[in-house]
């Protein structure tokens, strides 16, 4: 482990001190109780009642789309460290970071700041926690949905039979998980012009209505094939998407056994730190945790038809041994690998 990495993991765990704690019930009335008809999203930061005030400098907006979805948007500076712990049930929450650094605790796993932009899939089952550590000093751009499945299935005919199978454990509920994604350029321009609302009132309102939808409408496509739907879109020069691209097919048709980054980089004729920034900023996350995700992933799916032993998935992702497999597996879902077998 890096030793930045260490030092974050320190803090996060001992939290900071300022700590606001919550529930989607709890926004919900908030937002009731002061917004009005017309008035565009609710100014977080100026509410009356509001724990941020004495926090952040900038806007922090909270909105409802479909009467059933609520949506932050946050454009801020933070002054003084604190955390948001929302109590979630039942419902997906989408967290795209756009820039600026925030850790955050989903399902039991932290997921640390890396500067990159980014997107988080989370499913929330009974009494799920959702954690955002804002540290002094740090520039923050995203957006935040909380959502019902029935949302994405219904409303925006997201097909899960044509998704991986972690993305339909995801969105059915039928697991406690998070799944770390790529921001195509579309999605990127989009959160841009979301956070960038240049209307009030009413116009902000039905602006922020086909904003959101057409997030949603690129969040859904991404979803089918995400490291394609990137590769068809994403705001590299020519030189390092075809760089990335290669990346991408080296690790993915070597799960078990990858190449080292030092090779990837002599592959597509770049030093190790310009490939390593590039694939970062292009994805959310380093080499390293990009594999974690794949090979979770495939050991997921494969657990799932239930054709294969413990122990024959552990060695078709990369693990020499069962129980190196299995404390990760673990770590990354929270459960062991057998509660995933049929049967």
């Amino acid at each position: 482990m890096h030793k930045n990495d260490q030092a974050k993991r320190t803090v996060v765990s001992s939290e900071p001190a300022s700590m606001v704690v919550a529930d989607r019930e709890s926004f919900e009335e908030l937002y009731r109780r002061h917004h009005a008809p017309d008035m565009g999203p609710l100014p977080m930061v100026a509410a009356e009642g509001s724990e941020l005030r004495e926090r952040v400098e900038g806007e922090y907006y909270l909105w409802q789309f479909h009467d059933t979805c609520p949506v932050g948007v946050r454009d801020l500076k933070v002054i003084e460290d604190f955390a948001v712990t929302a109590q979630l049930s039942n419902v997906l929450s989408l967290e795209f970071i756009l820039s600026g650094g925030v850790d955050v605790e989903l399902c039991g796993r932290e997921l640390f700041d890396t500067g990159m932009p980014r997107g988080y899939l989370t499913s929330h089952r009974e009494n799920g926690r959702q954690t955002r550590i804002y540290r002094a000093g740090d520039q923050i751009q995203s957006v935040g949905l909380w959502l019902p499945p029935g949302l994405l299935l219904d409303e925006y005919g997201l097909d899960l039979s044509q998704t991986s199978a972690m993305v339909q454990d995801i969105v059915s509920l039928a697991t406690e998980s998070t799944l770390t994604l790529p921001l195509t350029a579309k999605l990127q321009g989009v959160l841009e012009e979301i956070i960038k609302n240049p209307f009030g009132g009413r116009l902000s309102e039905k602006y922020l209505e086909a904003k959101i939808g057409e997030l949603l409408c690129h969040f859904c496509e991404l979803l089918y094939a995400p490291e394609e739907h990137y590769e068809e879109d994403n705001p590299l020069s020519s030189h390092k998407a075809r760089a990335m691209k290669q990346i991408l097919l080296a690790l993915n048709n070597n799960i078990a056994n990858p190449p080292r980054p030092e090779e990837l980089a002599a592959q597509v004729s770049m030093s190790l730190s310009t490939l390593t920034h590039t694939f970062k900023s292009s994805f959310g996350v380093n080499i390293s945790n990009y594999l974690l995700q794949r090979r979770m992933e495939l050991s997921h799916q494969l657990l799932r038809a239930g054709k294969h032993s413990v122990m024959d998935v552990a060695l078709t992702v990369g693990y020499e041994n069962q129980s190196s497999f299995g404390r990760a597996y673990k770590k990354f879902f929270g459960h062991s690998p057998a509660a995933d077998r049929p049967g």
